[in-house]
């Protein structure tokens, strides 16, 4: 079997299943998908339009990032009404910025928000809200830009005004409507902890490294990155995810 695209060359255990062995993508929505409850309510926050911005061509990928089941209902809230296209879910609400989400208190199993943390003004009333709408017993999966990777310490860098120029050059299949402010005011392991904690919540904060596909517009930057990626601390790595659960 010959490699079909640059991720393949470098992972080649890429070409059996669709993903390498440091899909954060994967890592992430496995474990989403083994908290999930058999019957109940699952929350996705800041849905979107449920694009995924890859072309692994993956079925795998594609069935770890759908939470619905045949006894499992998926809300969607996002402040773009373009969520009311997210094929994923089956019920979307218009979220306000400022203003209490429009989900009933104690009502939600799981709640995951995936690139949603960087953009939030007031981490503060985030998780308080979060733990809000959760069961007691219910958890949450949050994945996030870490402020000291060297993403998101470059993006932070960067003036917004800028993002969509730069974005479209790391990440040529994403739209302009896809790209929004970044504030990270909650993006360190610590500073997730600290937050979550303080809302009442039981929580594990850890980092993630996956291939360097800020660099997939070039060949010999992404071998490179691939090579300096093994060599990236955990505190470091690009990625965080975030589990937690409000106690009984």
């Amino acid at each position: 079997m010959k490699p079909k695209n640059l991720t393949q060359s470098v992972y080649p255990e890429a070409m059996y299943g669709g993903y390498s062995r440091c899909d954060g993508s994967v890592e992430f929505q496995a474990r989403v998908q083994s908290i999930l409850p058999t019957h109940g309510t699952c929350l996705d926050i800041g849905c979107g339009r449920g694009v995924a911005f890859d072309d692994t061509g993956s079925s795998y990928r594609a069935r770890l990032h759908d939470l619905r089941g045949p006894t499992r209902k998926v809300i969607g809230i996002d402040v773009d009404e373009v969520g009311v296209e997210n094929p994923s879910l089956d019920e979307f609400r218009l979220l306000t910025l400022g203003k209490a989400w429009p989900i009933e208190s104690a009502s939600i199993d799981v709640a995951m928000a995936r690139t949603v943390l960087e953009h939030v003004p007031n981490p503060h009333e985030f998780f308080a809200e979060l733990h809000r709408v959760l069961k007691p017993g219910g958890m949450f999966a949050i994945n996030t830009t870490n402020l000291l990777g060297y993403p998101g310490l470059i993006s932070a860098c960067i003036p917004n005004r800028f993002h969509t120029a730069v974005i479209s050059r790391v990440q040529p299949g994403r739209e302009d409507k896809d790209v929004f402010p970044t504030l990270y005011r909650c993006n360190t392991k610590w500073a997730i902890e600290r937050a979550a904690r303080r809302a009442g919540f039981d929580v594990a904060v850890y980092g993630w490294t996956s291939e360097p596909n800020y660099f997939a517009f070039s060949s010999v930057l992404f071998r490179i990155g691939a090579i300096a990626h093994r060599l990236i601390p955990s505190s470091l790595g690009p990625a965080l995810f975030a589990f937690g659960q409000r106690p009984h």
